[in-house]
């Protein structure tokens, strides 16, 4: 999923894409409530905000984050 998350970055200039491995970091993980892989969340001041689970092809996710960071910049 890192290949499509990166060309959501480049589309999208609000967004920075961070990765962590559930392995490196269990307390995080279980902390987050990250049950399966991939999970995407998105942060807004530090705090999730939103949940993506499961594989996303590329215009799906890159939709759904334009909705989601559209809506994040007007509230």
């Amino acid at each position: 999923m890192t290949p499509i998350l990166l060309a959501c970055e480049q589309a999208l200039p609000q967004l920075s894409v961070g990765r962590l491995n559930v392995d490196d970091y269990p307390q995080l993980t279980k902390k987050l409530q990250v049950q399966g892989l991939p999970t995407l969340l998105l942060f807004q001041n530090g705090e999730p905000v939103a949940r993506v689970s499961g594989f996303q092809p590329k215009s799906r996710l890159l939709d759904y984050l334009q909705r989601r960071l559209g809506r994040e910049q007007h509230a």
